[in-house]
Order: structure tokens, then sequence, then C-alpha cells
């Protein structure tokens, strides 16, 4: 059964060579969330998981660039848009919900850009095949009300999470580590997301993309996200659990763009996640979710 309720969903778009890795969901009013196999939750969190904004940030790094659609001589460019995902309601969550996504991406000189809730400088060497960069970006965090499985976990709030990528691409294959930490005292914690990927132009207007990635959480992370201590415990019902840091989630993802015109492009983009070890054991995956995360979207964007 679908239900219906409500919750402030985002998107964000990263630059083609942003590599900001999983960099995070932009955020917009309230918008309406239909909730597969999983019970109603309480109306108007604001909160964001991790797993969707990776998603999105996979999803649509395979956006062509809008470059050859600009006057030589603009400095800047912006692409707006809107999709759909469906997406687990939290990371290890074996519910589903159906979200409505904006699309937002700026980019300055190809120097600064703004993806959603993310931001950044870059610069690039070796002609353009290796990008560097800084970036800011914030994650929501998670609400209790999320999901029956986290009542008496209390919330996670916000993070504010700085750090710095690379990204390297010779011909048709691209690679990147980002490498953010949290100093907002939300989650706390550091991460370092790594990809390797292809991207396979059929025609001038078809592009194919493959992507594989891991994810490195370290111990104040997975204790925000999957730890019981015993306060928690004791409301939950659930053990204690004191997970370590260490690989968090394996993933692939396969998906294309269609330009329409050269200005408007339609996506879409399936994503499998593995969570493992503590992550993958924590009582809130092992006993009450899923270690397996699969994640699907579907998009248009305008480029300006």
């Amino acid at each position: 059964m679908i239900n219906a309720t409500s919750h402030h969903a985002a998107m964000s778009v990263p630059h083609r060579d942003a590599a900001s890795g999983s960099a995070r969901p932009g955020f917009c009013q309230a918008k309406p969330v239909w909730r597969l196999n999983g019970e109603p939750r309480q109306v108007g969190s604001p909160r964001r998981r991790s797993l969707f904004g990776s998603l999105v940030a996979i999803a649509l790094a395979a956006l062509p660039g809008v470059a050859a659609a600009q006057p030589a001589d603009r400095d800047w460019s912006l692409t707006l848009g809107a999709g759909a995902g469906l997406v687990p309601d939290y990371e290890g969550s074996d519910d589903w919900e159906i979200r409505p996504l904006p699309v937002i991406r700026a980019d300055w000189r190809d120097t600064l850009f703004v993806d959603g809730l993310s931001a950044g400088v870059r610069t690039r060497f070796a002609d353009d095949r290796v990008t560097v960069g800084a970036i800011a970006r914030y994650d929501f965090g998670r609400d209790e009300s999320d999901n029956g499985a986290l009542r008496g976990l209390g919330d996670v709030d916000g993070s504010v999470e700085l750090g710095g990528f690379v990204r390297g691409q010779v011909d048709i294959f691209t690679a990147g580590l980002t490498v953010v930490q949290d100093v907002a005292g939300g989650h706390d914690g550091l991460l370092a997301e790594g990809e390797i990927g292809i991207a396979v132009p059929v025609d001038r207007r078809i592009r194919l993309t493959a992507m594989a990635s891991a994810t490195y959480a370290d111990d104040s992370y997975m204790q925000s996200l999957f730890g019981v201590d015993a306060a928690q415990a004791a409301r939950s019902g659930y053990t204690a659990f004191d997970p370590s840091g260490g690989i968090k989630d394996v993933g692939l993802s396969a998906g294309g763009t269609y330009l329409v015109t050269d200005r408007i492009s339609i996506g879409t983009r399936l994503s499998y996640t593995r969570l493992l070890g503590d992550a993958a054991d924590s009582p809130i995956v092992d006993q009450a979710g899923s270690a397996d995360q699969i994640a699907g979207i579907l998009f248009v964007g305008y480029a300006f």
C-alpha cells in the first residue's frame, strides 16, 4: 500500500567535473512523499539521508555539460529541473519512498560551483584531466520519526561537512576521491568516498554511464548513524551496539541521459549499495532493515 505524507525534499546537480563524489542535494519547500511498504511518519521533517544524497549526486553527474549551449563569452552556467526518486527512507532501511526532486546547478568560470546545498572551488591541471578542489556541503541528518525502526534512537542533527576532492579523467574513464569532516556537531564524523566510472557517448544525444564506489566512515559517523548506546537501547528495545570505523559500503550504479535539445536533458539511474561491516551488523539494519540498498531516479534538466 502507498501512503501520502509530507516531507522536505531536495536535489543537487553536481558539476560534470566537480568531483564532489557524494555531494548532498539542495533544499526546497515541503513536497508530498509516497511511502512504499512502510509506516506513515510524522509530517514536516526536514532531514536528509546520506544514501539519497549519494544517489542524486551519482545520477546527475551524468547530466551533459551545457557549455555548448552557452555564448562563448559568458562566464556562468545554470541548470534547473525536476525529477523523482525511489529511495530507502533511512540508510539501512528496507522501506522505500518516492520523493519529488528539484534540480539546481550553477557554475562561474569553471571555478566556483554550487550544487544544491553543496558549494566549492576547483582548479584543473594536466590539460584538464585532473581536477582538485575544496567543498562544503550540508546534510540534514535523520529523524527518529522517519521510520518505526528508529523510535527511541533520537534524531541525528544536521551536519556541515568541509573537505576536499580530487578527480582524474582519461578518455571515457574517471576516478575520484572526496574526503569531508563534519564540523557542526551532527554526525561528527569523517567520510572518504571513492569512485571509478565510465561514460560512453553512444552518439551526440545519448550517453551511458556506469560507476563503482566505496565509502569509508570513521567511528563517530558509524556511532551516530548505526550505533545504539545504553540510553537508546533502553528506549528502543535494541541491544546496545558500538560500531567501529571502516569501509561502510560498496556500490554499483548505471544509467543514461538523452539530450532532447541543446538545452534539455532527461535521464535515469539505478543504484545498488551493499552495507558492510558494522554498518550491516547494526540492529537497525540487521534486525529492522536490510544491508541491500536499491534506489532509482528519473529526472529532466534545462540548461540556461
